[in-house]
Formats: C-alpha cells, structure tokens, sequence
C-alpha cells in the first residue's frame, strides 16, 4: 500500500518571509514520521511560474486585479522594465 502525500504549502511570498524555516523543519519532521510522502509547495516558485507564462515583457502595462498585499504585483514589475504596474483590491471591512 502506498503512502498518503502530505503537501507542506509555504503560502508567503513576501521577500525576508519567516514561513520558510517552520516549513522546512515541518517537512522533516514529517518525512521522520515515515507516514507520508511529503512535498514541499513554495507558492512563491509556483507564482514565478504563472508570471512566466503570462508573458508579461518590457514596456508592457500591467493591471493585477485582486492583487492583496501586492507582492506578486511588485515581483512581476521586477522581472522587467515594466511602464506601469497597477495592483487593485477591495478590502471590506466588517460592520
């Protein structure tokens, strides 16, 4: 029988993040357990990947709409020479 995948997913990608040691010890303490096949999933990584498929080049204007903090919206205006870079978001706050 084969063993359960356990995907430890590092969901920052803020430079400096602090999310990146307690990733990488959970993802030994759980490859001591020997219960899981356990895979690391840095959403930074996987963003970097959908930025290069977009095939956003130099001189282009982005809008990044539902950007949140903004990260990927400034990753993305640092990989080229972008004009002009918007990130978008509606907060809501609770009433």
């Amino acid at each position: 029988m084969s063993r359960p995948t356990l995907q430890v997913i590092l969901a920052s990608t803020r430079p400096g993040r602090i999310g990146k040691p307690l990733a990488a010890w959970l993802v030994l303490r759980a490859e001591e357990l020997g219960l899981f096949n356990v895979e690391l999933v840095d959403l930074a990584v996987v963003c970097r990947r959908v930025l290069d498929r977009l095939g956003v080049e130099d001189g282009m204007r982005v809008a990044d709409l539902g950007c949140g903090t903004g990260t990927t919206t400034l990753n993305r205006a640092s990989l080229v020479s972008v004009s002009c870079s918007t990130g978008h978001d509606v907060r809501q706050t609770a009433s």
